[in-house]
């Protein structure tokens, strides 16, 4: 069970499969889902608005670009450590 859980997401071909403890208290109706998976058109377009919010973006990397790793985007980006870090 640590072993699984401690993998925590799992890439399937549909999406991903995210892993949590049951509890004896589980009631499927009353869950609130805190995590979605997007698909965007225009991903390079997308990821370089979300870097955008906290500096300016320089390059995004080529696995991201091709897609070929889904877990998450990798961008170079330029931050302003003189300005606040939210």
């Amino acid at each position: 069970m640590r072993t699984s859980l401690a993998i925590g997401t799992i890439s399937l071909k549909l999406g991903l499969l995210r892993l949590s403890q049951w509890s004896k208290d589980f009631n499927k109706y009353s869950q609130c889902p805190t995590y979605a998976q997007v698909r965007e058109y225009s991903l390079e377009i997308t990821i370089l608005e979300i870097a955008r919010a906290i500096g300016i973006p320089l390059i995004i990397d080529a696995a991201t670009q091709k897609r070929t790793f889904g877990h998450y985007a990798r961008v170079l980006v330029d931050i302003d450590f003189s300005r606040h870090l939210f």
